[in-house]
């Protein structure tokens, strides 16, 4: 058997692979195009999202700026919320301290009768120191509750139907309460409060005609002179379980008053004291000078303290 050599079938085996050829090239330029297209849209789509992030990028920055800048005016609000905080409570003590140390007529008069019919000599040396120190030191018992004139405390209940040492001594337990003294205190933290509370709302101011003022009218005027501040700081030492006396003491031109403590150390502050003072009519023990219109930490001062003599004391 014998086989002729076709020319037409050679010639369509060529054309076929032509065609798939041709066909082949199509796809591929089809998918070329097609891919060139997304790529060229991813590029497109990444240049808006390259915008974008720039946008957003300098949007944050700004949004961060401004953060920081509220931050900032947050801050400067919390210190002048902090500042009008601590100027009104400032002033809410203020108006406490105001309120509580306000006397009513009744016994303001009460003391103007007191001093009245006391024949206490405003002026004067020798026995009149010491007569000057025990009225001092009457009044200062007086406003820690304790009865002193006995005549004139009967008119006093007769009219108001109450002490007026137990109203005085009421008013000082508002005054206590202000100071803010604890229980738990030790004695030199007692007497650094009570001065600091004095030192901050008593000021010095002569008196007209040298009265002896009460503690609760020294507190009610805001002011006294150095025996109205010795008569106050010493009850509220007396009030706050110190023992104390009021002193007079001279420099030979002028007359002071200060306060002594029965203790044995005003450590870790300086001080002055007396080793004893029986021979004033004290009781035994070491007595440590304290000037009433001084914090704490100023009560060791040699240049004003040594030029004073003691001439009379008398214990609250």
């Amino acid at each position: 058997m014998s086989y002729e050599y076709s020319p037409f079938q050679e010639y369509s085996k060529r054309d076929k692979s032509k065609t798939v050829l041709l066909i082949t090239v199509g796809v591929l330029v089809f998918l070329f195009t097609i891919i060139l297209f997304h790529h060229l849209n991813l590029i497109s789509k990444y240049q808006r999202l390259e915008e974008d992030y720039l946008k957003l990028y300098y949007e944050s920055s700004n949004l961060k700026l401004e953060r920081d800048n509220l931050l900032i005016r947050i801050g400067r609000l919390e210190d002048e919320v902090s500042s009008l905080k601590e100027s009104y409570n400032a002033l809410l003590f203020k108006h406490q301290v105001s309120e509580r140390l306000r006397i009513n007529n009744l016994l303001a008069n009460y003391y103007d009768e007191v001093r009245s019919l006391i024949d206490i000599p405003k002026r004067g040396k020798g026995s009149n120191y010491l007569e000057k120190a025990k009225f001092m030191a009457e009044l200062a018992r007086h406003s820690l509750g304790r009865m002193q004139w006995p005549v004139l405390e009967a008119r006093f209940y007769e009219i108001s139907g109450e002490h007026s040492y137990t109203m005085a001594m009421r008013k000082m337990d508002e005054v206590f309460e202000l100071i803010d003294i604890k229980s738990t205190d030790t004695h030199i933290e007692k007497i650094e409060k009570i001065l600091r509370f004095i030192t901050s709302n008593i000021r010095y101011e002569k008196d007209y005609d040298e009265l002896f003022l009460a503690p609760l009218e020294t507190l009610a005027f805001k002011s006294g002179d150095c025996d109205d501040y010795a008569i106050l700081v010493a009850s509220l030492f007396e009030k706050a379980g110190i023992s104390s006396a009021v002193g007079i003491f001279t420099n030979g031109t002028v007359d002071h008053a200060m306060v002594l403590i029965r203790l044995d150390s005003l450590s870790p502050y300086g001080f002055h004291y007396y080793q004893d003072l029986t021979g004033m009519g004290l009781s035994p023990g070491r007595w440590i000078l304290i000037e009433p219109q001084a914090a704490i930490d100023r009560q060791y001062d040699p240049k004003w303290f040594n030029q004073w003599r003691l001439q009379a004391a008398v214990e609250v």
